[in-house]
């Protein structure tokens, strides 16, 4: 009988640390990017209304000179915001990092299910190291790079010197 904590503890402990890393920076980066979508929608559609509401001041069918240039300027901030929108793709990034949170999520739970798991030989215990560290290498290099000010944040919260796991630091 192998008990997995002897003889792998210390590295499911680091791929603990680096899962739980990943999935909180991953869905941070979604959090924010979600906001970011519906921040720079909303303005948008503001200003389209504005567009419209700057349509119907016409005097004697046409606008005051200086109306007709607010329009303009406003019709070209909302073409620039929309087209923001669509090139910078927050929400369909929002969705691609909450999938890898949930992708590092499940590991995490493999991890844990180990951690507590008696193996009857030998091979078998490296079998699944082995495998969890090839899906762990796969998801890292599949998923999105996390947003630089999260990752600088999440970094320092989980950082090696004071990182307290639940499951290996009881």
């Amino acid at each position: 009988m192998i008990i997995v904590e002897e003889k792998f503890g210390s590295t499911l402990k680091e791929w603990d640390r680096r899962t739980s890393r990943a999935v909180e920076a991953h869905y941070e980066s979604a959090k924010k990017l979600r906001r970011n979508h519906y921040i720079l929608g909303i303005v948008a559609l503001v200003i389209v209304t504005l567009m419209g509401v700057l349509k119907d001041l016409k005097t004697d069918g046409e606008y005051k000179p200086i109306c007709s240039a607010i329009f303009y300027v406003i019709s070209a901030a909302a073409t620039i915001l929309i087209s923001f929108q669509t090139f910078l793709n927050y929400g369909q990034r929002a969705e691609k990092h909450r999938e890898a949170g949930s992708k590092y999520s499940s590991v995490r739970r493999k991890i844990e299910h180990l951690a507590n798991k008696i193996f009857s030989t030998e091979e078998a215990l490296e079998e699944t190291i082995e495998s969890l560290r090839l899906k762990i290498d796969s998801l890292s290099e599949s998923t999105p790079e996390v947003l630089p000010k999260v990752w600088k944040d999440v970094r320092k919260k989980y950082d090696k010197s004071t990182y307290k796991s639940i499951l290996f630091d009881k």
